[in-house]
């Protein structure tokens, strides 16, 4: 097959394979996306990613989860992901994602306080160092794990603590000071004996430690221990226990046989071993198994078995390689007794050298690699010490900076503080200006229209008096007489909307009923309005508001005359609406089309008091200073497709 073959056959199984990746977690995330967003969401999230322990599917549902939670801001199930993605990798033994993961764990965990998950990945890693046999790293994250439990005073955190310790110390041999952490850990543990197996572990470990310091005595105790608070264990947790249980008990019966092995009695050694044996015929798993035919190979030497002893000792060997495929030196050195003992001094000898060799050998590499540990241990510390007073510099630097940024900030806010008064102070002249350009404006157009006013009052007195036709008198005095009210009308107007401005207009708020007081606005507007324009009152709940009624009703007359005299004939509807503690008003029309130009100057004082004096309607001016000082607002919206409409909002005021 040609290069281009290959490649093109590697593509295609790259293609294929991530098509199915995608579309199983495309599923996945159909199926996430279709629970309800609340707390339900996050306890179904949650069920998933326990179904899905230890599958690629998993670390789908954590992310989701802790996306939901973070949006939530529940701390509790993203301190459940933070954990669970570093159990994850650790049960797939994935050290780099375990690393990384524990990295942003610890970083979440200890700032919101969740020790006890804190401790608990911690330790996932620590060990996961061990297993690599990177023993002195361990121990030292080990001894600043301890520390940190010591200074936050958490015997659960300790207990952590001590178990990565003494694993440590138990599998680099170092094994009176694995007795050392199991005793202490099983000091804290005393606290808490039903929250895990980490007692039953400490047992295990202080008699594996016993057994290699060949103090059989000791073992069999801590064996008859770790048995003991096992069986009590698996009583309270008969669910969840039968595996872990039975792996123990295979330990306990081979260890009871070496014991016995090592006092000469063969018969209690085979009585363990046959209960071993017993237990063997329904395991389906290869933990223990190399220990099992190891004791029945030593039983056979002892007993003088020697095919037999040869036999066992290859089968454990056998499964001894299915989980650490290098020679130890303890097989050879097995099979020189063996041969020792069946006279072949030769072969016995050669297996001797052969396992002093090995012994020399996995040594010289031990150190080695104890060695690359420490001295990355040394540049850790050295780093550590470097970065804290690098650290401290840097705090130092940082305290400077921010004083300098504070001063320039300081002075830039006085800065900008000093522009934008000298910015407000001109809009302020410039509003002055203009205030002051509206009110020679204001009082020119007044001073004027005052003056034509007065002049056709008094050519209408003259005329009145000159005038001898009793029908002509009585024209001229009707005209007299409308005039005047008009401008006594304006004059009224005028010296309102100064009180408004000025805020010296009074309001006396009292409990109304809604549909009376609109209704009667409406009656006594009727005679007032063109008859080709008809008001009328939409269908309004009703309600009890309190407000000024003598305000409100000249509101409402005011904006309805002017849209009923505006209107090009239809209908004018006024409806209301309640929301909360206020009421929405809205004044429409069909057939009113306001220009632009109009509503740009509707609320314009200058422009509403140009023309003659009696003609000047600042009724718009009035309504909205009233609405304005009641604490609400008005709004126009002028279309010229669909009418135009008034609405404004008042809020329920409160009765004195």
């Amino acid at each position: 097959m040609s290069v281009i073959a290959k490649y093109l056959i590697s593509l295609l199984l790259l293609f294929y394979t991530t098509a199915m990746a995608w579309g199983q977690v495309d599923s996945v995330m159909k199926s996430i996306h279709s629970l309800p967003c609340d707390t339900v969401r996050l306890v179904e999230l949650w069920k998933w990613s326990k179904k899905a322990m230890d599958s690629p599917d998993e670390l789908i549902y954590l992310d989701t989860l802790l996306n939901e939670a973070t949006r939530q801001g529940n701390i509790d199930y993203q301190s459940f992901v933070y954990r669970n993605k570093v159990r994850h990798y650790f049960n797939l033994n994935e050290f780099e994602g375990a690393r990384q993961a524990t990295e942003a764990a610890v970083r979440f965990l200890r700032e919101h306080k969740k020790y006890s998950l804190l401790f608990d990945v911690r330790s996932m890693l620590i060990n996961m160092y061990t297993d690599r046999e990177e023993y002195e790293i361990s121990l030292w994250k080990g001894h600043e794990m301890y520390k940190e439990a010591e200074a936050l005073d958490d015997d659960r955190g300790k207990v952590s603590a001590c178990y990565v310790l003494a694993y440590a110390c138990y599998f680099s041999q170092r094994n009176r000071e694995a007795i050392d952490w199991c005793r202490r850990g099983l000091d804290l543990a005393l606290k808490y004996p039903d929250e895990s197996t980490e007692g039953i572990e400490f047992l295990f470990m202080t008699a594996e430690s016993y057994y290699n310091l060949k103090m059989m005595d000791s073992v069999k105790l801590y064996v008859d221990s770790a048995y003991r608070k096992l069986s009590v264990y698996a009583e309270s947790r008969s669910r969840s226990i039968p595996e872990y249980y039975s792996f123990y008990q295979l330990w306990k019966f081979c260890r009871y046989a070496t014991g016995y092995l090592c006092h000469h009695d063969l018969e209690n050694a085979r009585a363990s071993l046959e209960e071993a044996a017993a237990l063997m015929k329904g395991y389906k798993y290869d933990v223990y198994r190399d220990l099992y035919y190891y004791t029945w190979s030593d039983y056979y030497l002892a007993a003088g078995k020697y095919e037999e002893a040869m036999d066992a000792l290859e089968k454990g060997r056998e499964y001894e390689f299915e989980w650490s495929p290098a020679e130890s030196s303890e097989y050879p050195k097995k099979r020189a007794m063996i041969y020792y003992a069946r006279g072949d001094y030769r072969t016995a000898t050669d297996e001797i050298l052969r396992s002093a060799f090995l012994a020399d050998s996995m040594n010289n590499v031990r150190f080695i690699q104890q060695s690359k540990q420490l001295r990355s241990v040394y540049d850790m510390n050295r780093l550590e010490a470097e970065s804290e007073r690098r650290i401290f510099i840097i705090h130092i630097q940082i305290v400077l900076v921010l004083a300098l940024c504070a001063v320039v900030f300081l002075l830039f806010y006085y800065l900008f503080r000093f522009y934008r008064m000298k910015q407000e102070l001109a809009v302020a002249v410039k509003k002055a200006c203009e205030a002051d350009r509206k009110t020679s404006g204001f009082l020119h157009n007044m001073g004027h229209e005052v003056q034509v006013f007065l002049q056709d009052i008094s050519g209408l007195s003259d005329a009145l008096i000159e005038e001898s036709e009793n029908s002509k008198k009585q024209e001229y005095a009707t005209e007299i007489c409308s005039r005047n009210e008009r401008a006594q009308r304006v004059i009224f107007d005028i010296l309102d909307v100064s009180k408004i401005e000025s805020d010296r207009m009074q309001f006396q708020y009292e409990r109304i009923s809604l549909n009376g007081l609109v209704e009667e606005v409406c009656s006594s507007l009727l005679p007032n309005v063109p008859d080709k324009v008809k008001i009328r009152l939409l269908p309004c709940e009703d309600r009890l508001f309190t407000t000024d009624p003598v305000r409100l009703n000249r509101v409402l007359y005011n904006l309805l005359h002017y849209a009923g005299t505006h209107a090009c004939g239809g209908c004018i509807r006024i409806k209301y609406e309640s929301r909360e503690n206020e009421v929405c008003f809205t004044i429409s029309g069909d057939n009113w089309i306001m220009e632009q130009e109009e509503y740009q100057y509707l609320f314009d004082r200058l422009v509403q008091t140009s023309g003659r004096l009696e003609d000047m309607q600042l009724e718009m001016l009035i309504s909205q200073g009233l609405i304005v000082r009641m604490g609400g607002t008005l709004a126009v919206f002028p279309d010229r497709s669909g009418g135009t409409r008034f609405e404004f909002v008042l809020p329920d005021q409160p009765l004195n």
